[in-house]
């Protein structure tokens, strides 16, 4: 069930009893799914009384359907925390979810709280930095590295200004946000421009303006100050081969099992946009 809900669990249900007329089954949650999880068992059951009973099923089945969509939307939104779930269980490491979706892992003294990667020894202080743009640009430029020029940007008449005096290309994006929301790189014109800055400004009203620079785009992991993994990020494409339309290498692409449409997927459904 919680499966077909798209929602990780890292335990097998399982029957602990049963008889003629009952059954004590176990069924792995979490605290956030726990509360949705209930009715969705209710939902089943009474489904199952009425098949046997040969009676119509569209009303449960609509009951259950209903339950699962709730169910559906206590997925963490976070992808991190389910790997790190995932790869403590087959640790043997022990697991507990904590209130407001934090995860401990670990017992007592030696226990450690993570909330996706963020642990309970992460600096207040640099996550702010780190997630406001123009801040953590300002502190590049101090310790000598090259950061491209940007303004931040509360119109479109402004941005345009800004982005001419930058020099076209130019990329628009939300100051403050992260994981490429908002982001569109690599525009050449005002018309390109004005499209960038109203699709950020439906994310965030702060919007930032920068010259685009070309290059190859990695991120490198850092674990107690040693670099423990490097990942060059290439973004989705296709590549034209004279006989398949655009569409088909899109589906070509897609077939991929490892590409999905959640936060949760490996890599991500590449889709058709303009």
């Amino acid at each position: 069930m919680m499966q077909a809900a798209g929602v990780s669990v890292e335990d097998r249900g399982r029957v602990l009893a049963r008889n003629a007329t009952q059954a004590r089954l176990l069924l792995p949650s979490s605290l956030r799914s726990m509360p949705a999880l209930v009715p969705c068992v209710q939902a089943l059951v009474a489904l199952l009384h009425s098949q046997s009973a040969d009676q119509d099923l569209e009303a449960p089945i609509t009951q259950l359907s209903q339950a699962l969509a709730v169910l559906k939307n206590t997925k963490p939104s976070a992808s991190n925390s389910s790997r790190f779930v995932r790869a403590a269980v087959a640790l043997g490491m022990p697991v507990q979810e904590l209130p407001g979706g934090v995860i401990q892992y670990g017992h007592g003294q030696r226990g450690r709280w993570l909330d996706s990667s963020f642990t309970d020894e992460t600096p207040l202080v640099s996550t702010q930095l780190a997630r406001d743009k123009t801040r953590a640009a300002s502190l590049l430029r101090m310790a000598g590295l090259p950061v491209p020029a940007h303004q931040r940007a509360s119109t479109v008449e402004q941005a345009l200004r800004i982005a001419s005096q930058l020099g076209y290309p130019v990329v628009v994006k939300p100051a403050s946000l992260y994981g490429g929301v908002g982001v569109a790189s690599g525009l050449h014109n005002s018309k390109e421009v004005t499209a960038a800055f109203q699709f950020s400004q439906r994310h965030s009203k702060d919007t930032l303006v920068e010259k685009h620079v070309d290059g190859r785009d990695y991120r490198l992991v850092v674990f107690q100050d040693e670099l423990i993994l490097a990942i060059e990020r290439v973004p989705g494409s296709i590549t034209g081969d004279g006989v398949h339309t655009v569409q088909q290498l899109l589906e070509q692409l897609n077939a991929d099992p490892r590409r999905g449409t959640d936060a949760h997927a490996l890599l991500q459904q590449v889709t058709m946009d303009d």
